[in-house]
């Protein structure tokens, strides 16, 4: 109860093929304009399409009122890591 979803994914529009995913979670213990990003991924031949920035930004598109986002990666990906660090994320 009181638990909110949302699946955001991006297609190519000409194939079809899915091109990355987003899954937000807001939930009753969470402070007000906390989301925690429980799943992020971009297809292999999509990482420098912009295609995470996109996924990114429905964040504040869907929730405009978010203040504090939480996501995790594994310290070896630092490609994540290093965009992760240009939007202004912190460790």
């Amino acid at each position: 109860p009181g638990e909110r979803q949302w699946f955001v994914t991006a297609k190519d529009t000409n194939t079809g093929q899915t091109l990355g995913t987003i899954q937000l979670l807001v939930l009753p213990e969470f402070p007000a304009g906390t989301v925690k990003v429980a799943m992020f991924g971009i297809d292999s031949s999509a990482t420098e399409r912009g295609i995470d920035k996109l996924l990114v930004s429905s964040i504040f598109k869907l929730l405009p009122g978010v203040s504090r986002i939480f996501l995790h990666t594994r310290i070896t990906n630092e490609s994540m890591l290093c965009g992760l660090s240009e939007w202004g994320f912190v460790p």
